[in-house]
C-alpha cells in the first residue's frame, strides 16, 4: 500500500465525519459514526501490516533491518496522522457545539496508539 495515499484517505474520512454528522443526525448517530471511524483506523492498521510484510509475501523479521526501520517509520507516521486527524475532527465538532463521536471507543482501540 502507498502510505501517502492512505494518509490522504484517512484525512478525508475524518474531515467528512463532522459534516456527515451534521446532515444526517438520525441516520448517522454517534454509534454509527464511531463504527465508521474504527473501521477507518482498523483499515489503516491492516494496511500497515500488509506494507510491513509486502502483502503477506515476506516474513517480517526476514527483511533487512534498514528496510524494517523505514517501513516502521512510515507506519508510525500514518498512525500519528490518523490520530491528529481524529483530534482535529473532535475539536471541530466541539467548536460547533455538537456531541462528538464516542471517543472512548476509539481510544480504547488504544492498541493503535501503542502501535507507535
Amino acid at each position: 500500500p502507498n502510505i501517502s495515499r492512505l494518509k490522504r484517505a484517512v484525512e478525508n474520512v475524518f474531515d467528512a465525519m463532522p459534516m456527515a454528522q451534521f446532515f444526517a443526525k438520525c441516520a448517522l448517530d454517534k454509534r454509527s459514526t464511531t463504527k465508521v471511524l474504527l473501521t477507518c483506523l482498523n483499515q489503516a492498521l491492516i494496511s500497515c501490516v500488509q506494507y510491513l510484510t509486502d502483502d503477506f509475501t515476506v516474513a517480517f523479521w526476514s527483511q533487512p533491518k534498514s528496510t524494517l526501520l523505514k517501513k516502521l517509520e512510515m507506519c508510525i507516521e500514518l498512525k500519528d496522522h490518523a490520530l491528529n486527524c481524529l483530534n482535529k475532527s473532535i475539536n471541530k465538532i466541539k467548536i460547533e457545539e455538537r456531541e462528538p463521536f464516542r471517543v472512548l471507543y476509539i481510544t480504547s482501540f488504544g492498541n493503535f496508539i501503542e502501535f507507535g
